[in-house]
């Protein structure tokens, strides 16, 4: 999966497009990270989307973790799986580990953008 693919795939609405052509880095990162995750977790052959249910505390939702440093600046760590129950807020999240960790290699420039910028 590529952000291309994912924009392919899922064409972002007016309101995204707006966010995309205004240029603003962290926003245009959000957008293209909301995109690529939902293309991520939807079945190449069915089509069927998965989407977390954060009210099913028995249902993983695996999300990327990154780290930054002096040394390596920023960089995908691992990702973790979490109860529903939470002291953030909503993450983009994936159904299984192998996902996220694509989903964080995949575009780190992305994530890096939208996180610290």
């Amino acid at each position: 999966m590529t952000i291309e693919a994912a924009l392919k795939m899922y064409p972002p609405t007016a309101e995204q497009q707006m966010v995309l052509d205004s240029g603003h880095k962290p926003s245009v990162s959000g957008v293209l990270i909301e995109l690529f995750a939902r293309a991520m977790n939807t079945d190449p052959e069915t089509k069927e989307e998965w989407k977390a249910d954060w009210a099913k505390k028995s249902q993983r939702k695996w999300m990327p973790v990154f780290y930054m440093d002096d040394n390596n600046g920023f960089s995908f760590d691992f990702s973790d799986c979490y109860v529903t129950s939470s002291s953030v807020g909503s993450r983009h999240c994936f159904e299984d580990e192998a996902s996220s960790d694509y989903a964080a290699k995949a575009i780190l420039d992305t994530w890096k953008d939208f996180i610290i910028q």
